[in-house]
């Protein structure tokens, strides 16, 4: 266990700083990584592409999201908010301060549509700046997140290797949770490489983030209750879940 520790602790270091010392080797994989997903990204929602070029795909792409900013932004100027705010405040059977959280929760409603709206707009530009050829912006943020994805396993697995080291009659105390540890950052690593829609990623600047520590923290968190804990938390989050969300056996 010390010996892949310190192996994916080096191995994650290592890929750390060429990321930042040979920032132009990562910027020709990145680009190449970049213009596979969206060609990809471009096919797979535009079946009927055909012959026609990967620019043309991305314009119509581009078109099909003005039409649905245009509808956001008109929604979130009708009364729409004001409706739906009202159908859920009556479905919540709330009476007390009717008027005011009615028009809290429309007023939410709006600014979600808003903040929509302005997402497709973004997403619009960054359409153009792959017809043009300017991946200056994309490559920039997803170097960003790259740099977190790696920083964060690096930790992991540095501190994996540090609970090796502690002295032998200590050493069963964090065994079990070094392991759960690493299985947690073996899952998330998976998830962030292989179930991310990096198409998505890349038009919305949709990226893990800072989000990617936290879900390690939380797989790591629920697994060391699982297995330490006989899942007694797990259990009382499932039990408070509402019972669509909750799978029947």
């Amino acid at each position: 266990m010390r010996f892949g520790a310190l192996t994916a602790a080096l191995m994650f270091l290592a890929f750390l700083v060429g990321l930042h010392l040979v920032p132009k080797a990562f910027e020709r994989s990145a680009l190449g990584f970049v213009q596979a997903e969206v060609e990809a990204g471009v096919r797979e929602r535009i079946p009927n592409l055909g012959s026609e070029t990967i620019a043309t795909g991305l314009e119509r792409l581009g078109s099909r999201f003005g039409l649905q900013q245009d509808s956001a932004r008109e929604r979130a100027a009708s009364d729409l908010p004001e409706i739906v705010a009202a159908v859920i405040m009556r479905y919540c059977g709330c009476k007390e301060n009717f008027a005011e959280e009615s028009a809290e929760r429309a007023a939410d409603i709006r600014a979600s549509l808003e903040g929509r709206a302005q997402a497709l707009g973004l997403a619009q530009n960054r359409l153009v700046d792959i017809i043009q050829g300017n991946y200056d912006e994309i490559i920039g943020a997803l170097r960003t997140d790259i740099t977190i994805f790696l920083s964060t396993n690096l930790l992991a697995f540095a501190a994996i290797f540090g609970a090796t080291l502690i002295r032998s009659e200590r050493r069963k105390l964090t065994i079990y949770p070094a392991l759960l540890l690493a299985v947690a950052v073996v899952i998330c690593s998976y998830f962030y490489i292989f179930d991310t829609d990096w198409f998505w990623a890349i038009l919305f600047q949709n990226y893990w983030g800072f989000g990617y520590a936290v879900f390690i923290a939380l797989i790591f968190g629920f697994l060391v209750d699982i297995v330490l804990n006989y899942a007694r938390i797990t259990l009382q989050v499932v039990s408070n879940l509402p019972a669509a969300l909750v799978p029947s056996c």
